[in-house]
Order: C-alpha cells, then structure tokens, then sequence
C-alpha cells in the first residue's frame, strides 16, 4: 500500500513539474507563416522530385518563449464536418513536445509532416522536437486544399473509428485551447463530408486564422512586411491574404526568414501614488497602443476580473486602496474584435 501511495506521489510530482516549465499559449500566441504541401528531395529539402515524395512542411512563429517541455498539438482534422461541436476524426492529430533549450519568441519553427504516421521532422531552428501521434490516421495535406487547427492543453478523444481510415467524425478536444486555423482553401465549410473542408472554429473568429482569397494553393508563405511590430499588428498583417504569396511547385516556394521582429506591446497598467499610509484613494494609468484602439480591457485585483470599455492610452481608472492590492490585465481587445492574453509589459501594486 505504501509503495502503491509513493508511486502515484511520484507520478503527480513529475506530472506537476513538467507543467512548471510549459510555455501556455492562448489564441493569437501562435500564426502560421508558410504551408509547403507534398515536398519531394531528401528530408528538410524543397524539390519537385525525390524518395521523400507526399511531406508538408508547415513553418509558424509563437509570440512567446517555447520554453522546454512546451507541448502544442496540430490537427488537419476538419471542425464540424459532420457533427456539430466536435471534430473529424479520419485525419491525423500530432503532438510535438519541445525537449531541447527554449526557443524565443518569434522565432520560426518549422515542422516537416510525412504521408504515413512515423518520419516527422522538426527542420527549423533545430530538430529538438519529439511527436506523438493520437490519431489513427496521418496528418496530410490533400492536393485540393485542406486544413490545419494549432492547439495546445486539452485532451484529443478520437471518437468511433471504423478500421485505419472510416469513422463517424465524432472526435473531441476538451479541456484546451484553439489557438490558431490556416486553410489552404479560400473558404471555410463546415458540414461538408470530406477531407477537404472544415468550419472555422469559433475560438479563432475573426482574428486568429488564415485563408487564401485566391483558391486552393499548394504552396503559399507570408510575404508581407517585416518590420518590426507588435503582436496585435503582426496577427493584422498575418490575417491579410493581401500579404501572402502562393507558388507554382516546391523549386519556387520562398521559406519564411528564420525570425521576426516583435515590439513591445504598449499594454501595462501604472499607478500615479503606488505607495501610502491606507486607506488611501490613487489613480490606475492603463498604457494601451496609440493605434488599434478604442479597447476593451480586462483586469483583475487579484480577487475580481474588472471590465473598461472604450478604453485609450493613458486611461485613468480611480480606485480606493485599503491594503495590498496588485492590479494586472487579463486580455485587451482591439476595435476589430481581436484579444490579446500575452506579453503584457507590467502590472502594477499599490499598498
């Protein structure tokens, strides 16, 4: 009984540790930037021939560290093809798990996925990348056009399969977050019964997906502007199709560079007298960009989440302080109805 009890302890505290060093991605934490469907050449080349036929190579920035034992999961299973709520579940569904040294933010990483369900590859910045298949199928580009859903810290239920290849399209992802949808298709359609297809799934509506405005593309990489930006405006520049270009085969695919530039957000909260003998009445200064705007603000005093609508730079938020209190964001929304959750320059304390 006592060694039954250890073992689960040891179990629970190795479970907690790992997540101690998970990188926790939100919608808009992530964008793909380049999709090259069916690569041929040897393995991490792009040529229109060769042993290593039928690849995809999938390149994507994260807006924060990837730190090691990050964990993202991918799936080119379609939203809602047949089922409302719930996913397809006769395509592929991988987990890739960061075990080498943390990767900066907007660094581009690049993943090579093969036809069959062993051989992936991480290519770009470096190989340190263990995967794992949960489906029962690969997770492979169709030449027609199709789909790919990043997702991260939910569990991938793969619903009835009827053999290597049917089922009812019943699959679920509970417990996680959608953070990102690239279609290779100019449209998004749910209810269509096929590989091809899939609804957009509303956790990335309207920001924080990416389809060509030009028909099914095989090979298309984001060639839009490259200096430096914010998270808010990168994910702008991202979701413009006017930004993308498509190629005719693989010789001619452009790679995304290696990183991008990403400027602080501007986002922050500050405080005019911070410190004083309580209680004592001071002034919330919430730092928000000079574009973008007017936003939505959400905020926590560590017991509440507080809501500021119509919010600008420099807004002045009264509160009355009787002992510590520390003041942080949760989420700022732009006017185009885009959240951000992550890299938030400060909060602040008061006391």
């Amino acid at each position: 009984m006592n060694r039954i009890l250890f073992l689960l302890l040891l179990v629970n505290t190795l479970f907690q540790f790992a997540l101690v060093g998970q990188a926790i991605l939100y919608p808009g934490d992530v964008a793909v930037l380049g999709l090259a469907s069916n690569v041929g050449g040897d393995q991490g080349n792009c040529t229109s021939d060769g042993q290593f036929q039928g690849r995809d190579r999938i390149s994507f920035v994260c807006f924060k560290e990837i730190t090691t034992g990050s964990v993202i999961d991918f799936t080119d299973n379609g939203w809602e093809r047949i089922n409302p709520g719930l996913w397809g579940n006769t395509e592929g569904f991988i987990r890739a798990a960061r075990i080498g040294d943390a990767i900066p933010a907007g660094t581009i990483i690049t993943f090579e996925f093969p036809p069959t369900q062993t051989g992936h590859l991480a290519i770009t910045p470096d190989a340190d990348w263990e995967f794992q298949l949960l489906g029962t199928n690969a997770l492979n580009f169709n030449d027609s056009g199709d789909q790919l859903y990043i997702l991260q810290g939910g569990t991938w239920d793969n619903g009835t399969t009827i053999g290597c290849c049917n089922g009812e399209q019943d699959a679920a992802y509970t417990g996680g977050r959608i953070l990102f949808g690239f279609n290779s298709r100019s449209e998004w359609n749910a209810g269509i019964d096929d590989s091809q297809n899939s609804g957009l799934h509303p956790d990335v509506t309207p920001c924080f997906s990416m389809a060509p405005t030009n028909g099914v593309t095989n090979f298309t990489s984001y060639s839009g502007p490259f200096s430096m930006a914010t998270q808010l405006e990168w994910i702008a520049r991202i979701g413009n199709p006017d930004n993308w270009s498509a190629y005719d085969d693989c010789e001619q695919y452009q790679d995304p560079p290696s990183e991008i530039l990403i400027a602080a957000s501007g986002m922050q909260l500050d405080c005019q007298i911070c410190n004083s003998c309580s209680p004592f009445a001071d002034t919330l200064l919430v730092g928000l960009p000079e574009n973008g705007g007017p936003f939505i603000v959400e905020y926590t005093d560590g017991l509440d989440t507080l809501l500021l609508a119509d919010a600008e730079n420099l807004q002045e938020i009264p509160v009355f302080i009787s002992q510590l209190t520390n003041f942080d964001l949760i989420r700022v929304t732009d006017i185009n109805g885009c959240p951000i959750y992550s890299n938030f320059e400060n909060g602040t304390s008061l006391e």
